[in-house]
């Protein structure tokens, strides 16, 4: 893509412009917001110490500049932005509009590590654009992507110090080089961020490989902002600068590998179930709805937009909207349909939007859509927050939909599915990688809320083919350190999004210990049944799992296994003094060629009032396909 790069001329924007490069991008044009009065600006978006020194940036680069001024005032602190007049946010709108208008530009790349502001603001003007976010050192550990820059070529010097150990007399004016020992130091006495994300210090790049001359400065004062007798802050007003010829020129930054670069290859991967009617289900502070698209209806959008009309309809009355929507199972009869019901999607979920998981499966025939939804309330949207990255970067990959990689709602933390994406890229890994690299883009977006797999309450595996199937197992088992740890419902089904192999879905806490347990037992002339639990005592919430197999010489009916299961549930709850009626929702996962295999199999239970996510899976009711039970209490 032609890419404009945000630079301030510190070290991070320069990385992040030589990691665009290595992505196979071409940087056109450089962008920069200038301070309008003074030097230094209190500014919750942009660096513009050294400012002096962006004109020659771009001059080493051989690469157009554009700049706008800017007051730096913050006129909406809130984390999710709106455009809001006079705001900061709003001068580069203006100044990235210029440059998409002059020279054409498809994407812009930025230098964000840590900071969910300036990510969101960021991504927000690129949504308004119409051009895609690149932030390739989103999330990076920051001690090695500092030894990365280092040894990647960038030289930088520390121009501005505003942290406990960092003096000017000492730090500034020396190169980050230097001062690498220190910083690290600094970081275990203090616990400042060596790569200064937390305003500890502000740099200026002198050399990079991009560059086909070097910045020299020439001449530079001190500035002191605050004499502080523990952590003074000053910065350099750069008074003079030249370039200086490099012996070969720019040396160029050559394309791949990256920190998460994986060999890519494509991979290529009639129901008897009758519709469901509309259900929603209240438990608690929370509700359960379950809608199909209406048959009758021709096409994906038509029943895309009926079904959601009935949603409103459902949360309406309850008092709840569509920011009370937490995780959504999207649930399409053929993934060739997920363009013109994503469009319809999309409109209702502006913003922050809820976790989503999106799979094919077998529904009844005439049905192209179902959506399930867990819908939080009573709260006021008290303790509830999403992460929603939309910046392609090498710490997972960037929503590739309306979606939030996680909802988070208090202590509970549910995730979108994930799928084996190359997250620099954005294109899928081979079919061999797929699983792992899928799980640990989970475990990435588990450790931005704070949480980690043995933490998870509950994990839903979507796999395509019994190759899949088993290397997400086995990537389980290589990623989770308990036994007999979170349980876990692989489920094949005909097709992922974008032909992926395996989609993971999890739910999980934070803050709080989570305790397992599993048994199995052979049931005569039913299966073998097996059962396993997920508690967490001090939130009291849980997740239980029991799944039924027939035996290869059994006649296999699905009501009886239905019934088995549910009194194996029974018993499990009632150790936690808990009852069926209390579960926020079960998912009943059925194989779709089955002996009695329709709605009423779960009514055969006698629980048809239940809150229920009914998932047809692809296969024979048998020893290797299993029905499966799982229910969650999230009261």
């Amino acid at each position: 893509m032609r890419v404009v790069a945000l630079v301030s001329g510190g070290k991070d924007s320069c990385y992040g412009m030589m990691q665009c490069v290595s992505a196979g991008h071409q940087v056109v044009a450089l962008a920069n917001l200038q301070p309008a009065v003074k030097d230094e600006l209190d500014s919750y978006m942009f660096q513009t110490v050294g400012h002096e020194g962006v004109a020659l940036y771009a001059a080493a680069m051989g690469l157009p500049l554009y700049q706008e001024h800017t007051q730096g005032e913050a006129i909406d602190k809130a984390l999710v932005y709106h455009a809001a007049e006079g705001d900061e946010v709003e001068d580069l709108f203006r100044l990235l509009r210029r440059v998409k208008e002059e020279v054409g530009v498809e994407a812009v790349c930025s230098g964000a590590v840590l900071s969910d502001y300036q990510r969101l603001r960021v991504e927000n003007v690129c949504a308004r654009l119409g051009l895609v976010s690149l932030g390739y050192l989103w999330r990076r550990e920051q001690d090695s992507l500092l030894r990365e820059m280092m040894a990647a070529g960038v030289q930088a010097v520390v121009i501005k110090v505003a942290a406990m150990g960092l003096t000017p007399e000492k730090h500034l004016g020396r190169s980050i080089e230097e001062l690498y020992p220190q910083l690290l130091e600094l970081h275990k006495q203090y616990g400042i961020n060596v790569c200064g994300e937390g305003g500890e210090y502000e740099s200026f790049t002198l050399d990079c490989p991009l560059f086909h001359k070097r910045i020299v400065i020439d001449r530079s004062e001190v500035c002191m902002h605050s004499d502080d007798a523990f952590a003074p802050v000053a910065y350099l007003r750069l008074r003079q600068l030249h370039l200086e010829d490099k012996p070969g020129g720019a040396q160029g930054v050559p394309v791949g590998p990256n920190p998460c670069e994986l060999v890519v290859s494509p991979c290529h991967a009639e129901s008897m179930l009758l519709p469901r009617e509309p259900q929603c289900v209240q438990r608690g502070r929370h509700m359960w709805l379950a809608v199909d698209g209406c048959r009758e209806l021709a096409s994906a959008t038509e029943q895309t937009q009926q079904l959601f009309t009935a949603v409103a309809g459902l949360l309406s009355p309850a008092g709840r909207g569509w920011p009370d929507v937490a995780l959504v199972y999207l649930y399409l009869a053929d993934m060739a349909h997920f363009a013109e019901v994503n469009t319809v999607y999309s409109s209702h979920f502006p913003s922050t939007p809820p976790a989503r998981v999106c799979v094919q499966v077998s529904l009844p025939q005439g049905v192209l859509v179902r959506v399930e939804m867990l819908v939080f309330g009573g709260d006021g949207g008290s303790g509830r927050s999403s992460l929603h990255v939309q910046s392609v970067s090498h710490w997972a990959p960037a929503n590739i939909g309306p979606y939030s990689q996680a909802y988070m709602a208090s202590s509970l933390v549910l995730l979108a599915g994930q799928i084996g994406l190359a997250p620099g890229s954005m294109v899928l890994a081979g079919s061999d990688q797929q699983a792992e690299l899928a799980l640990t883009h989970v475990a990435s977006v588990l450790e931005a809320c704070h949480t980690h797999l043995n933490s998870a309450l509950l994990g839903l595996c979507y796999y395509t083919g019994e190759a899949a199937g088993w290397r997400a197992r086995m990537a389980w088992q290589k990623c989770v350190s308990l036994e007999p740890g979170c349980p876990v419902a692989f489920l094949p089904v005909p097709a992922l999004p974008k032909g992926a192999c395996v989609e993971w879905h999890l739910v999980a806490v934070r803050g709080a210990t989570v305790a397992y347990a599993a048994e199995s037992s052979i049931e005569q002339e039913v299966g073998v049944v097996t059962a396993a639990e997920a508690w967490c005592s001090e939130l009291a919430v849980g997740c239980w799992m029991v799944t039924v197999a027939p035996l290869a010489s059994s006649r296999p009916h699905l009501p009886d296994a239905v019934r088995l299961g549910l009194r194996y549930l029974g018993a499990w709850l009632s150790k936690r003094q808990l009852c069926i009626d209390q579960m926020t929702v079960i998912r009943l996962c059925v194989p779709k060629y089955a002996s009695g295999l329709s709605e009423d199999v779960w009514c055969a239970g006698g629980r048809g009032d239940t809150p229920l996510s009914l998932v047809p899976v692809e296969g024979y009711y048998g020893p290797n396909c299993p029905l499966v039970l799982q229910a969650a209490c999230f009261q």
